[in-house]
């Protein structure tokens, strides 16, 4: 990475190729060995899988199972899975599909991290065990697909945009959030999220005044509300789940402390605490700080740090 006087800095070790390659391997290790995925709801899925693929050649399935396909923010195993299951099989498939997410959402974190920051922080190895986070860990396969598609959109977004080519941008993540709608709704959210907050600190740092700065934020990210259109469309008609118990306050607070939840409590609970400890360190480190485009949003209280 160059700076101000065109003299390369010597990369820290955490930096180079070959161990964010590592990372990026070592995050798939864990589900190598297993022939199925040892996550709760991925084999309730396979079930539904099963079905999908063999239900108009098996008399039997057909006895008890109807299969029919909707346009929802919810599909994207379901997809992945009628291209690759006729190829691989079906426990193959699911397995392949299951294995690329970790790795896809270390990808994710880096891109994110280098674009922000200019160079890879230390700290970004601290995030990289939430990839195998309570979500992951229950099967919520869909959703953690799309969080890691998110993830390396949002690091494009970045890039696009500290390249300068903001018309680009606007035109090729259309396409890009309507693909990660399919996968689940709930990545497309947090894309556009992560991308109207990191513009909004973009146009206040460039000294725009709040109320354009939210205007022009706002038109930025537009051409990602198409998926909004085809929710609106299909609500009412049964193809859409369904949800509720917004303000259980117990279970919210509850899904905090089991960000990590895999099978002990103190193990678990240790993790979390040290990543706690490491966010609080911020107010009181100089060579610590979050970047106000990732991070504003949940500390307002975090300066910019010196990497930013």
């Amino acid at each position: 990475m160059r700076r101000g006087g065109g003299v390369m800095d010597k990369l820290n070790w955490w930096e180079k190729r070959w161990f964010l390659a590592l990372l990026v391997v070592a995050s798939a290790v864990p589900l190598l060995w297993p022939e199925t995925p040892p996550l709760v709801d991925v084999i309730g899925h396979m079930g539904r899988h099963r079905v999908q693929l063999d239900l108009a050649n098996s008399p039997d399935l057909q006895r008890y199972f109807e299969f029919h396909w909707a346009l929802v923010g919810n599909l994207g195993v379901d997809l992945l899975v009628e291209l690759l299951g006729p190829i691989f099989g079906l426990e193959l498939a699911v397995k392949l599909i299951v294995l690329m997410i970790p790795p896809l959402t270390v990808i994710g974190m880096i891109w994110i991290a280098k674009e922000v920051h200019g160079r890879i922080p230390p700290t970004l190895m601290f995030a990289i065990p939430f990839v195998y986070g309570y979500p992951f860990n229950f099967g919520f396969a869909n959703f953690t697909l799309a969080l890691a598609l998110a993830l390396v959109a949002f690091g494009y977004w970045l890039h696009l945009t500290n390249a300068g080519q903001l018309r680009f941008r606007n035109w090729i993540f259309l396409p890009i959030s309507c693909v990660i709608w399919l996968a689940h709704t709930f990545g497309w959210g947090i894309l556009g999220l992560l991308a109207f907050s990191s513009e909004v600190i973009r146009l206040r740092d460039g000294g725009a005044k709040w109320r354009p700065t939210l205007i022009r934020s706002m038109i930025a990210v537009l051409p990602m509300a198409l998926p909004f259109l085809v929710m609106m469309a299909n609500f009412g008609d049964g193809a859409t789940g369904r949800t509720g118990d917004f303000f259980n306050i117990r279970a919210k607070l509850y899904a905090l402390l089991a960000t990590l939840r895999d099978r002990w409590l103190i193990w678990d609970s240790f993790g979390l605490a040290v990543a706690l400890i490491l966010l609080g360190a911020v107010k009181f480190e100089d060579r610590l700080a979050m970047s106000r485009r990732l991070g504003r949003r949940a500390a307002r209280w975090c300066r910019p740090s010196r990497f930013s």
